[in-house]
């Protein structure tokens, strides 16, 4: 991980930083020279930074398959991408807090599950948390695989229509179920 970050911050996102920099420079000194502004120094000779005419903005040079493997474990890359929030138009987007919700059940009903054999007496355990509210949602994770079964009903259904409305209302089913039993 730490060869990852360290390989895409100096020879990824270093040169776009500095592109970026130089654009928006480019973007102030056209802006302040169509108000009026020009810079003068202290003999009265205009000084502006020299600026190449050709290249003005980086050319994205594409990484290898030693480097994109590398880049895989590239914190920066990996946490940007896993902080996004930017939902595309169109989207459902309670489907992710659901699909959020629906793992975290899984997690906690395996959790359980899984640390049961530490118990010295299981029965009288069971016994006495049974007895609580609070584990309900233990008590009940056997459902918690079949929110993901309604997701995928749900989002079937959602695509289909979407599909159908772009070619009034016909579908090719053989087409349509090939596709889901590919998926």
């Amino acid at each position: 991980m730490v060869v990852g970050t360290v390989y895409d911050i100096i020879f990824i996102q270093r040169p776009l930083w500095a592109a970026s920099q130089k654009e928006d420079l480019l973007t102030n000194q056209d802006e302040k020279s169509r108000n009026g502004y020009h810079p003068v120094a202290e003999n009265g000779v205009a000084t502006v930074e020299t600026i190449p005419l050709v290249n003005k903005t980086s050319q994205k040079i594409e990484p290898g398959k030693l480097a994109k493997a590398i880049l895989a474990f590239s914190v920066y890359t990996n946490a940007s991408k896993f902080l996004n929030t930017y939902q595309p138009p169109g989207s459902l987007g309670a489907i992710h807090g659901i699909r959020f919700l629906s793992m975290t059940w899984v997690i906690l009903g395996h959790t359980y599950v899984f640390g049961i054999q530490s118990f010295d007496n299981a029965a009288d355990y069971m016994y006495t948390v049974f007895g609580r509210w609070s584990f309900d949602a233990v008590a009940n994770a056997l459902v918690s695989v079949d929110t993901f079964f309604t997701l995928s009903g749900l989002l079937t259904a959602y695509l289909a229509v979407k599909e159908m409305k772009k070619k009034s209302w016909k579908i090719n089913w053989g087409l349509f179920y090939f596709h889901r039993f590919w998926r």
